[in-house]
């Protein structure tokens, strides 16, 4: 073999060996190529999923804030329909239905008889209580003083009805606050009635009399 045959093999070969590396770049090209897009497509795939978990989180909690507000609208409008009928109710209890019907009756009584100035004091008294007792009907508490004002035209009117049958005295201890102090509005107006009704309309022996004393005791309340 001629050299001119050695070098043809050599560069046959060197050829070659370059067209081998050349197909293994290329081959490893396409590997990585083909590495790199699955990992884009797993990529693509955490990242739908965790959209989709978070779109689920966001869709339950939006149901839950709007079950949620729902059921705090519904347990409020509870509460107050609740309180509407408390309210109600107490206004209700707060005087007796037969004092208005009968207190009207005396007003009518003092009319056939002529009597129009007891008439119109009387009515005039009675509708100062009834604007107490409505206005009052709308608060948790009131004064002491107003409180007293109210159970003294009570009191007037129900001796006024009965025809002086009996006296009533108020007395409010010195070291309790009128003006500062709070109650629950009409909150002795019921004991009174009952004294008035069951007990003072059944004594036979001489004028009735209800003491009405107020006082502080040691654990800052009222007696």
């Amino acid at each position: 073999v001629n050299d001119s045959t050695l070098n043809s093999i050599k560069d046959a070969e060197v050829e070659r060996a370059r067209m081998l590396d050349s197909i293994s770049h290329h081959y490893e090209t396409l590997r990585i190529e083909a590495e790199h897009q699955q990992e884009m497509t797993r990529a693509r795939t955490r990242t739908r999923g965790l959209l989709s978990i978070a779109l689920v989180f966001i869709l339950v909690g939006v149901i839950l804030f709007f079950y949620y507000r729902a059921a705090k609208e519904n347990e409020e409008n509870k509460l107050r329909n609740k309180a509407l009928e408390v309210e109600r109710s107490l206004l209700r209890t707060q005087m007796n239905p037969h004092f208005i019907f009968n207190a009207l009756n005396s007003v009518q009584s003092f009319i056939m008889g002529n009597n129009m100035q007891d008439a119109v004091r009387f009515l005039s008294k009675f509708a100062k209580l009834m604007r107490m007792i409505l206005n009052n009907s709308m608060v948790q508490s009131v004064k002491l003083s107003d409180e007293m004002e109210s159970l003294s035209l009570y009191l007037d009117l129900e001796r006024a009805r009965f025809g002086n049958r009996f006296n009533y005295c108020i007395d409010i201890d010195d070291n309790v606050e009128e003006d500062l102090v709070s109650v629950p509005p009409m909150l002795i107006q019921p004991f009174i009635e009952n004294a008035i009704i069951h007990g003072l309309m059944h004594k036979t022996d001489g004028e009735g009399l209800i003491n009405i004393s107020i006082a502080e005791n040691d654990s800052d309340s009222l007696i």
